[in-house]
């Protein structure tokens, strides 16, 4: 007789409902952990985006000034400075510009005429290698600022905790630039 009085009621048992508010925790907090899990990972990627424009903006400063070089006067691992005349400058204007790693500001700072603007923000470290290459190919590394023909820098952007990891495997080439030591007539 109980068992037709609970079929008449159709309801659901106290224990029934606690498994079943259980399961269905277990399965929002997954829910919930993948959601936070694909957050932080957008996060990461657009942290490493606009760190890859920053340093893209940086070499295609660095490029115009080291295409338009004359000779370098100083050459050491976190400064180089140049002497640069650009196409448009008349024949006796020569500037000079000064590259230099700013280990308290994070930057690589670019200063022309006494004016220091950082080109490139967030970094942990940044080298200048000098070369001295040769005709059939090969290089040597020089710091002596009349051998030197080449310049690569490389850098150490500061990047999210998601890609953490020594910096040294972090560390790239920025770029390698072929120095052209232009004369005008």
């Amino acid at each position: 007789m109980s068992s037709c009085l609970r079929c008449s009621r159709g309801g659901f048992t106290l224990a029934e409902l606690l498994v079943s508010m259980f399961v269905s925790s277990l399965v929002l907090a997954g829910v919930f952990s993948v959601f936070i899990g694909l957050q932080r990972g957008t996060y990461a990627t657009s942290d490493v985006m606009a760190t890859k424009s920053r340093l893209e903006l940086a070499e295609q400063q660095l490029a115009l000034d080291l295409r338009n070089t004359q000779n370098v006067i100083t050459s050491t691992p976190t400064l180089f400075r140049i002497k640069v005349r650009y196409y448009n400058d008349d024949a006796s204007t020569t500037r000079e510009v000064s590259y230099e790693y700013d280990s308290s500001a994070h930057a690589i700072v670019r200063t022309e005429d006494g004016n220091r603007r950082p080109i490139v923000r967030g970094i942990e470290g940044a080298t200048f290698k000098y070369y001295q290459r040769k005709m059939a190919g090969s290089s040597i590394e020089t710091l002596a600022p009349s051998a030197v023909n080449a310049i690569s820098v490389l850098v150490t952007p500061s990047l999210p905790r998601a890609y953490s990891g020594s910096p040294d495997n972090r560390q790239y080439t920025l770029a390698t630039f072929q120095l052209r030591r232009i004369s005008f007539p």
